[in-house]
């Protein structure tokens, strides 16, 4: 851990390139309120999870220009859908050059599924659990 950067030489820095703390704030979003967050859907949820995999590891734009194939190839992220996909039908999906082809990737959307689904069925939404959780422990959330 002694190896890590400090946050506030890292704030410097990004002050630095961006043309001061005004500028940089300026480009920082702002959190979403509890009750906006619980109007998200949540196949929204499961499409920004799917997203951020994709893009991990990987040049974003090529993500972002495949990203319409990705929607339609995936029922618009629907949950009760995507829970329906066989293993076959995945695997084919996976091999379409429409979308980014790395079967790995591909299997996290209906493992992400499965997690908002059962997370739903206990919370109402995944956007309640989510708008439910302490904003002082947003780790916890991640974890």
């Amino acid at each position: 851990m002694e190896n890590l950067e400090k946050f506030k030489d890292i704030y410097q820095r990004a002050c630095e390139r961006k043309g001061g703390p005004k500028v940089l704030e300026a480009m920082l979003g702002k959190p979403l309120q509890p009750a906006e967050l619980q109007q998200i859907g949540d196949d929204r949820f499961l499409a920004e999870f799917t997203q951020k995999v994709f893009q991990s590891g990987f040049v974003w734009r090529v993500v972002r220009n495949k990203w319409p194939d990705f929607e339609r190839m995936f029922f618009g992220f629907a949950i009760e859908k995507i829970l329906l996909i066989p293993d076959e039908m995945l695997e084919q999906k996976a091999a379409d050059p429409s979308i980014i082809r790395n079967f790995t990737k591909v299997k996290t959307i209906r493992d992400n599924a499965q997690m908002i689904d059962t997370v739903a069925r206990e919370h109402g939404s995944f956007a309640k659990f989510v708008a439910d959780w302490p904003s002082d422990d947003i780790i916890g959330l991640w974890a």
